[in-house]
């Protein structure tokens, strides 16, 4: 087969467990572009890569994809973007169940391929005159035009069979690409807990020194009623965060395959951002879509299947015979064939319905381009602005609000600024790192997307524009 010798000169492609994963273009003979090489993005650490594209061109698919029963891969702690892709490339039951049911192709290739059988048959009979001899007759049959037209339908059948395999190659990717974006999203919800937990108790020392105060006399109830108002709104974010981090959790452990979400441990802040994706190029994103080549492979197997039909109703059916009759003492040799002419069956319907499923797939196949140009353009401007956005927190405004916060503890120190003063630069810091967490998630998602549209996968349009995220939810200035 083709992918066995393309996969023999690239001798042994394995998936790079990121969403940088160009096994499958190079699996398919295209090249991973070289704008996306996936050198600057893949972890290579102990045990992080899997060798998908040998498990999709494998003669046999009983194994797992990692060669291990799914759901038995131990799972690392902490759990890094790497090690959860390579989970659910080992858990993933439809994944794997994609990989097996390329046999089905397989096998309709191999059917397809097959020479017909021969027919024979014989009949002995024996006259009311019992001196005679018994009298045999043997015929052999073969149906010559079948076997004519076996290379056309295999042509058909490897077509359908390399759109299979493309549609494999892109599911690993869509695996992959899925696990990463769930993985940091589970990542921000963890640390963004985090934040509301310190926040939490910032206002707690908020509410207990307003009531200190206020037992003393030093200020009034209204400080101290404000105090409590906050503590009261910071444990509202808690509970909201802790419910986001289970959502979180519990997605990213159904989609690793993992039956006990507690094993996942986070491997700490994201606080430093990735380094920025290289553009996208509408071309090679074109080229090297997956999907698009496959359906470029059904339109080619529908053309030649057309083609195939129309021989099929204009060729005449022949079917050639060799027969021999004894007959007494004699014995007769003799040849002959069965022609069907075609008058009016000439798979008329059979044409018509194929190239309706042409048209219909090439008008699929245009709009198909047009969306993976506008993906490029639209996933270029996202990886733009969400590197900006992610650079502009740790080199700017986290400095920026750390020194007001220092600036405003002297101020207290030199009797000009109160602690009250200080709690809120204390919590405008804490805005500035959940907004920081946000502008990093959204950034390892444009990443990630850059990443599959560079290496043959989808990165869908988003359905409306993307709602604001509630990093600002505090207390003192909830968001709605």
């Amino acid at each position: 087969m083709a992918i066995e010798r393309l996969a023999a000169r690239a001798r042994r492609l394995v998936f790079p467990v990121t969403l940088a994963v160009p096994v499958a273009l190079a699996g398919c003979g295209l090249p991973a572009p070289p704008s996306f090489a996936p050198a600057s993005y893949a972890r290579r650490d102990a045990g992080s890569e899997v060798d998908v594209w040998a498990a999709i061109s494998a003669p046999s698919r009983r194994t797992p994809l990692a060669g291990r029963p799914p759901g038995n891969a131990p799972v690392p702690t902490p759990l890094r973007a790497a090690d959860a892709v390579a989970l659910a490339l080992c858990n993933d039951r439809d994944l794997r169940a994609t990989v097996l049911e390329l046999g089905v192709p397989e096998g309709m290739l191999r059917q397809a391929e097959l020479l017909p059988n021969p027919a024979v048959e014989f009949d002995l009979r024996r006259t009311s005159d019992r001196a005679q001899p018994l009298q045999a007759d043997v015929r052999i049959e073969y149906a010559l035009t079948r076997a004519l037209l076996t290379p056309a339908r295999g042509a058909v059948a490897a077509h359908d069979l390399q759109a299979a395999r493309l549609d494999a190659a892109a599911s690993v990717l869509e695996a992959a690409f899925s696990a990463t974006v769930l993985h940091a999203r589970w990542e921000a919800a963890e640390e963004r807990l985090r934040l509301a937990r310190v926040s939490l108790a910032t206002f707690a020392a908020a509410r207990d020194g307003a009531d200190a105060l206020t037992q003393a006399g030093n200020i009034s109830a209204i400080p101290a009623a404000a105090a409590r108002a906050s503590h009261e709104e910071a444990r509202v974010v808690v509970a909201r965060r802790e419910l986001d981090a289970l959502v979180a959790r519990e997605a990213l452990a159904a989609r690793l395959g993992i039956a006990d979400p507690a094993r996942l441990v986070a491997a700490g802040p994201a606080v430093e951002p990735e380094a920025p994706a290289t553009t996208l190029d509408e071309e090679k994103v074109v080229a090297g879509n997956l999907r698009l080549r496959a359906t470029g492979e059904r339109l080619v197997a529908l053309a030649k299947k057309t083609g195939l039909l129309r021989l099929e109703g204009q060729t005449p059916d022949v079917v050639v015979d060799g027969h021999g009759e004894q007959d007494g003492l004699f014995v007769e040799l003799g040849g002959g064939a069965r022609i069907s002419v075609p008058l009016f069956d000439r798979k008329q319907g059979s044409i018509a319905a194929t190239e309706a499923r042409y048209d219909g797939l090439a008008e699929r196949f245009q709009a198909q381009a047009r969306r993976l140009r506008a993906e490029s353009r639209v996933v270029a401007a996202e990886v733009r602005v969400t590197d900006a956005c992610a650079r502009q927190y740790p080199t700017t405004i986290l400095p920026a609000r750390r020194n007001v916060l220092a600036e405003t503890i002297l101020m207290m120190n030199a009797m000009h600024a109160s602690v009250f003063d200080v709690l809120d630069a204390r919590r405008r810091l804490a805005e500035a790192e959940s907004a920081a967490v946000d502008a990093i998630e959204r950034q390892k998602i444009a990443h990630a997307r850059a990443l599959l549209l560079g290496n043959g996968g989808d990165a869908p349009l988003p359905q409306a524009p993307m709602s604001p995220r509630t990093a600002f939810e505090v207390p003192g200035e909830m968001t709605h």
